[in-house]
C-alpha cells in the first residue's frame, strides 16, 4: 500500500512506520482535507513530521481496516493529537486558564466544554478543537452510510476539547478582558470567533453558525479601521 504525503512524493506505510519510529512509534498521521487543515500542514512540516493524504469519501473505514490488519499501528487526524514537535514553551496560571475556560463556556454557553492549556510552536494559532480520533471519525462512516448505528452524525459537537494558545495574543487579550466584568461583551465576541475559527479549521463548524461567523468577522474587521 502507497500513501501520498502532504509534502510531496510517495510512502509506504512499512516506510512512513520507520521512517517515524522516533519521533512518533506506531502512528501514522493523516489529513482528510488539505484545505482546512492547511495551518496544520504547515506546522507539521516546520517542524519536520510527516503526514499522509487519506481524503476520499471510502478513506474512514480503508483507515479502521488498516489499524485492525496492522497490529499496534494507529492513524490519527494531524489536529486530534499534538505531537510534542508542535508544542512551543510557555505556560498559563492556573486561576488565568480558569478564567479563560469560564469565558469560554460563558461565550458559546457550554458550560460543559473542556478548555486545557497547552503553547504551540505557532504563536499565530489562538486555539485548538480536538475531537476524539475513534468518534470524529465514526462520524464521517454515518455520514458515508457506515460507522457505530447507535451514533448519529453531529453526536460529537458537543465532545469538542478546547486547546488554548497561551503565546496568542488573542488568549491573553479574553484573559485580561475577563478582569473587569465591564468587558463581557468584547470578550464573549473574541471567545466566540477564536472557537468558530478552531472549529473552522478542524472542519467542525456547523453550517448554521456560519452566517454568524462571517457577520462577527466583519464587525471585528471594522472595529480596526475606527
Amino acid at each position: 500500500m502507497i500513501f501520498k504525503l502532504s509534502s510531496g512524493g510517495y510512502i509506504t506505510l512499512s516506510e512512513y512506520l520507520l521512517d517515524c519510529k522516533e519521533r512518533h512509534e506506531n502512528i501514522v498521521y493523516y489529513i482528510n482535507d488539505v484545505h482546512a487543515l492547511a495551518p496544520y500542514i504547515k506546522m507539521f512540516e516546520d517542524a519536520k513530521l510527516k503526514a499522509v493524504i487519506l481524503d476520499t469519501p471510502i478513506d474512514p473505514h480503508f483507515i479502521s481496516f488498516m489499524e485492525m490488519k496492522s497490529e499496534g499501528v494507529r492513524f490519527s487526524r494531524i489536529d486530534s493529537e499534538l505531537p510534542d514537535e508542535l508544542k512551543g514553551e510557555g505556560t498559563m496560571e492556573d486561576d488565568i486558564l480558569e478564567s479563560v475556560s469560564k469565558a469560554f463556556q460563558r461565550a458559546t454557553g457550554n458550560k460543559d466544554m473542556k478548555v486545557k492549556a497547552q503553547a504551540l510552536k505557532s504563536d499565530d494559532i489562538a486555539a485548538v478543537a480536538q475531537i476524539n480520533e475513534f468518534l470524529r471519525r465514526n462520524d464521517e462512516m454515518q455520514a458515508a452510510g457506515g460507522g457505530m448505528p447507535w451514533m448519529q452524525p453531529g453526536d460529537i459537537s458537543n465532545s469538542i476539547e478546547l486547546i488554548v494558545n497561551p503565546n496568542n495574543a488573542v488568549i491573553t487579550q479574553i484573559a485580561d478582558l475577563e478582569k473587569n466584568d465591564d468587558n463581557e461583551k468584547t470578550s464573549n465576541e473574541l471567545c466566540l470567533q477564536v472557537f468558530d475559527l478552531a472549529r473552522l479549521t478542524a472542519g467542525l463548524l456547523k453550517p448554521e453558525d456560519m452566517a454568524d461567523f462571517i457577520s462577527r468577522s466583519s464587525t471585528i474587521l471594522n472595529k480596526t479601521v475606527k
